[in-house]
């Protein structure tokens, strides 16, 4: 059973619709020499483990936020860490937003990539202040804590995508990767979903097990079991939250804990931190 209570049921669950017209396709990229010159050439990238040996920003305790959160899932982190001050508010501007989260556990059965444990984290610029067009983009590296190891992943590998919507309508769309390039497969997508809920800022899955984080008036994460017909329930969520990322450990008695990660993006209160995904899940 969750430690967590559920603060509310949804009215109505999301519903499958056709994703023949949700498509992934490739094209060449012409500029693709060019950025593999300015990079250095092929066979000059290091890996997540060299990176990660050369990291030049720490990382604080979850306290140290400026406004730590009287609620929300933050009290329930079981492991987690706050940006530098630079990253907290960059430039004091705020041009810099954290936005997508995923881990290391994403890539490979055994979490680990280059022979370590990280987490990603995806940063876009915006023009000014009140312009949120992305005119550049990032990503941090951080070790992984806590996460420790169990068993394999679930397959098939799936690329889980959401959509912000102010109305309900078709948010979420998960698609196929290749098992070797780790890339979506071209064509359509496996499954897509009408949600009943809006402002969804990030989503995850594993197997029919669904989670959704939202935010505006009284943020929430919800949980949704796609069999057996229950409707999705709403845990209290905390302000600012984003994407989510599912960590397999391999749950259950015996197990270590399998978690969901994410990440907030209020200037003064960013954080990146994991909750025991049993406590969440309905």
């Amino acid at each position: 059973m969750p430690s967590q209570t559920p603060t509310t049921a949804v009215a109505g669950s999301p519903v499958a619709v056709g994703s023949t017209d949700y498509l992934i396709s490739y094209k060449a990229n012409p500029n693709a020499a060019a950025v593999r010159a300015a990079l250095g050439g092929d066979g000059s990238h290091r890996t997540i483990a060299a990176v990660l040996a050369d990291a030049n920003r720490p990382m604080a305790k979850l306290a140290a936020a400026r406004r730590p959160a009287p609620d929300g899932l933050s009290p329930s982190a079981k492991f987690g860490f706050c940006w530098n001050t630079e990253d907290q508010a960059d430039d004091r501007n705020f041009l810099w937003c954290p936005q997508g989260i995923t881990t290391t556990a994403d890539a490979s059965s055994s979490r680990k990539y280059d022979g370590v444990e990280a987490v990603a984290v995806t940063w876009y610029r915006r023009r000014t202040r009140t312009d949120d067009a992305a005119v550049q983009s990032r990503v941090s590296l951080a070790p992984a804590g806590g996460a420790g190891s169990g068993r394999g992943r679930y397959r098939p590998h799936r690329l889980v995508v959401s959509a912000y919507l102010e109305e309900p309508g078709v948010a979420l769309w998960r698609f196929d990767l290749d098992a070797v390039s780790h890339l979506p497969a071209p064509g359509p997508a496996a499954d897509a979903y009408h949600l009943p809920f809006t402002h969804v800022q990030g989503a995850t899955s594993r197997k029919d097990r669904f989670w959704f984080n939202s935010s505006g008036s009284g943020p929430k994460l919800r949980h949704w079991q796609r069999t057996g017909g229950a409707a999705p329930v709403a845990y209290r969520g905390t302000g600012g939250a984003e994407s989510l990322s599912y960590w397999s450990s391999g749950d259950g008695p015996g197990g270590v804990p399998d978690y969901l990660y994410t990440i907030t993006e209020s200037p003064g209160t960013r954080r990146v931190f994991a909750v025991r995904q049993a406590d969440f899940n309905g």
